[in-house]
């Protein structure tokens, strides 16, 4: 979702999108593995998507004291 989120704040990049991905569903409504990775934009604005926000936080929190469960 936050790649749909980035794309319709970011009309340019929306429009070039669909220029490279409407001629492929149109020519094919289930385009296979070998059809979509020959997409760069696609594979870059995925990418960059989850480079911008990540699904996993990826700063590590550390306690300032240390806690024991049960032995």
């Amino acid at each position: 979702s936050w790649t749909l989120w980035l794309l319709a704040i970011h009309p340019g990049y929306q429009e070039c999108f669909c220029g490279e991905v409407l001629p492929v569903i149109a020519a094919n409504s289930q385009p296979d593995y070998n059809t979509l990775k020959d997409l760069k934009l696609l594979e870059s604005i995925v990418m960059e998507s989850l480079r911008i926000l990540p699904p996993v936080p990826m700063t590590l929190q550390k306690s300032g004291k240390d806690n024991w469960v049960d032995g």
